[in-house]
């Protein structure tokens, strides 16, 4: 005789050990069977610790799978069981080993669930003897004799109705074509420059870096010598290619910073044809060509027609435009979250109603910057859509077969293709047997440029990351490839990590008495702030950490008492809506805002304290404010100034223009003066194999110091198969 079943019980919620069913105030709760099974080995083990390995072996029992996927379904059960509430305590991660469910929890033994059936009275068979035969059933269309006597035909029928439709679900199910796998991976081309790239089945179409310069070329499908394409263009980036295979739509710009122009570009002769009026930062054809979708300048997603008139907004905010669906309907496209980094897919129709996310599921409320889903497409026959996932250094290309034919279910996502760092941008040829991606990654090296030999030099002995000297220049601090924050000695000893994960670090400043550290701070599904640090390790104390801002680039005051930064104000989305520049003091707790420095952005103090630089929100100017008179000078203007570092007398800042010509020069302005002069350039590097290079600050003796970047990003085929 079975006992009675047991339920838990934690918060609002019930579950059902036995039927592995979850409910909150009596109503089902849907969950994903993965999702659910992970619930009931949480629960059941309240409390104790449960390692990942044996979660991954219970859940996914003989098949390889990322890690990720139980991440990703460990952040869905957290979400749903704390219901918002983020002082709510649900699941414990414990680092590198597990997870333990600390919601506290209470057993139930449901008895009326476990009680047996009351019993049937047995037959009376002298009664039946006395009349010659049991009572029949009476006579009805809801009966017939058919084997087992008195069995309901209705009965019959609907059991013989659930087994057709077990059987063609069956079928609808083995019949669904196998999701493609990679079988080979070949690299195409070896130029190391590569960021983008295209194709219409007999040529590839790629966007090519080359110092602060983009262009387009072509070039065979199994790789060979880039071809030019000619424009009247300075800066071109190639986004989509026809499905008549006769233009390229590009985006054509001056600078960095510029508003990137939208343009049909033939690929027979001809002249490029601009799409209207329309400014875009990415862009993709309707499979029927008709439309274009477009995610403007504003951060809005849009759709016009492809003669570039009647201009509709389909969804504010928007995001970068990833693929049509196949009958040109829908649009999906990419939003990052500005502030928190995180990113999801979403889809909306042409009409802009049913606005929603892709994949739900998946999204992680606690992402780390560009970590999520992005970059989605199909596969040319419709068969399985395509979409990118990145977790911690990781990322993927997974397949997943949405509701289709008799099928009614959306099957778990397949990894197709995983590399150990993010990579660029993919497309599947026309024939689906083929995609084709951009891979690779960079090697850095810290020179310093010497004005003796007129020429960058290697830094001895050879530092990690973009280091800085402490004041007294006995240590070094450097933020690392998984951007945490370490300090070293000055040669290169005895590395002490400062900051550890989840929390991510990026730009610092030593304190002037070299004892802390000051540096832009991201924790996951936070906004960006600025933090403190001891020099020695220990707690993290964050600035503002409650306000509902976003704060950067923050420095100290000559005597360490006060903080300058810049403050972003965010809405709903995380998009900035206005800037400005604030001084700290931490002594008298005193918030500051910079008059005049609306809309700017970078801030730094001069040594001696009688200016501050600071970046316009388009990195085209560099304005001076003389703190004495408030009076607020541009010094210098360009493409794309990158830096803004004074030497130890106050009397020059050193910055670089990254869009000016593909040489990427470094000057420095006189202050107050206002004189510009040119440094160096690429061609004062070393080794002509430098695809670019990035001015961050100034040595102890005032010599420009920057990291030297050797890419490898290059095309690469990924071969593959299915059913």
């Amino acid at each position: 005789m079975p006992g009675p079943a047991k339920s838990l019980i934690f918060g609002p919620f019930r579950f059902d050990l036995g039927q592995r069913v979850l409910l909150r105030d009596g109503k089902h709760v849907p969950l994903t069977p993965k999702a659910i099974l992970i619930l009931s080995i949480l629960v059941e083990n309240h409390g104790n610790l449960v390692e990942r390995e044996y979660l991954m072996d219970k859940v996914w029992p003989g098949v390889n799978v990322e890690e990720g996927n139980l991440s990703v379904n460990i952040f869905a059960l957290r979400k749903l069981l704390s219901q918002g509430r983020s002082d709510l305590d649900v699941i414990e991660t414990v680092p590198k080993r597990g997870y333990r469910f600390i919601m506290p929890v209470e057993e139930l033994l449901d008895v009326d669930a476990g009680a047996p059936e009351p019993e049937k009275p047995e037959p009376d068979l002298d009664k039946a003897s006395a009349t010659g035969a049991a009572e029949s059933p009476p006579a009805s269309e809801d009966y017939i004799v058919f084997g087992k006597p008195g069995m309901p035909a209705k009965l019959l029928l609907v059991t013989v109705l659930a087994a057709l439709v077990l059987v063609l679900l069956g079928w609808a199910y083995l019949g669904q074509p196998a999701p493609p796998r990679v079988l080979h991976v070949v690299r195409l081309t070896h130029m190391g420059q590569i960021g983008g790239v295209l194709t219409d089945g007999t040529r590839l179409y790629l966007t090519e870096n080359k110092g602060g310069v983009s262009l387009i070329a072509q070039t065979p499908l199994d790789g060979g010598d880039l071809v030019p394409i000619p424009t009247p263009f300075r800066n071109t980036w190639a986004m989509d290619v026809s499905a008549s295979q006769a233009q390229l739509l590009v985006l054509s710009f001056e600078s960095r910073g510029d508003p990137k122009q939208l343009w049909t570009l033939p690929l027979t002769g001809g002249s490029p044809r601009r799409v209207g009026d329309v400014k875009a930062k990415s862009a993709r054809w309707s499979p029927d060509g008709a439309m274009i979708a477009f995610e403007g300048e504003d951060g809005i997603l849009y759709v016009v027609n492809s003669d570039g008139s009647e201009v509709r907004k389909l969804a504010d905010p928007g995001g970068g435009v990833d693929c049509w669906s196949p009958d040109s309907r829908h649009v999906r496209f990419t939003r990052t979250n500005q502030a928190k980094g995180g990113k999801s897919i979403w889809e909306v129709e042409i009409d802009g109603t049913h606005l929603q996310p892709v994949l739900p599921e998946r999204q992680n409320p606690e992402a780390r910057w560009g970590e999520g889903q992005s970059r989605s497409t199909w596969t040319p026959d419709g068969n399985y859509y395509l979409f990118c996932e990145s977790f911690h250094s990781r990322t993927g290309i997974w397949a997943v077969q949405e509701k289709r034919g008799f099928w009614p279910f959306r099957q778990e996502p397949t990894e197709v293709y995983a590399a150990p760092s993010d990579f660029g941008n993919y497309v599947v040829e026309p024939g689906g047997r083929r995609i084709y991606l951009i891979s690779g990654g960079a090697t850095e090296e810290v020179v310093r440029y010497d004005p003796g030999l007129r020429q960058f030099v290697p830094v001895q002995p050879a530092l990690p990351g973009g280091p800085i000297w402490s004041p007294d220049r006995k240590s070094i601090a450097y933020v690392d490839s998984n951007d945490y924050l370490w300090k070293a000695n000055a040669d290169g000893s005895e590395h002490v990590q400062l900051t550890f994960p989840p929390l991510q670090a990026f730009g610092f400043a030593w304190s002037p008495n070299g004892r802390r550290l000051l540096f832009h701070s991201l924790s996951p599904g936070q906004t960006g702030k600025n933090s403190i640090v001891s020099a020695e390790g220990g707690s993290v104390q964050t600035l503002f950490a409650q306000e509902p801002t976003g704060e950067n680039c923050p420095s100290w005051s000559a005597d360490g008492t006060s903080v300058l930064f810049d403050r972003t104000w965010l809405d709903k989305s995380g998009n900035a809506t206005a800037s400005a520049i604030f001084t700290w003091d931490m002594k008298a707790q005193r918030l500051v805002q910079l008059p005049g420095s609306q809309d700017l952005m970078c801030p730094a103090w001069s040594p001696d304290q009688k200016y501050i630089v600071a970046h316009s929100d388009d990195y085209h100017e560099l304005r001076l404010i003389e703190l004495k008179t408030g009076a607020w000078t541009v010094i210098a203007r360009g493409g794309y100034l990158n830096g803004a570092a004074w030497t130890r007398d106050s009397k020059w800042i050193y910055y670089q223009d990254t869009f000016d010509s593909k040489d990427q020069p470094l000057y420095r302005v006189s202050v107050p003066e206002g004189n510009v002069e040119m440094v160096a350039g690429r061609p004062q590097l070393l080794r002509n194999d430098v695809s670019r290079y990035r001015f961050y600050g100034l040595d102890p003796q005032d010599n420009p110091l920057a990291v030297v970047i050797r890419e490898n990003s290059d095309v690469y085929a990924l071969d593959l198969s299915g059913k």
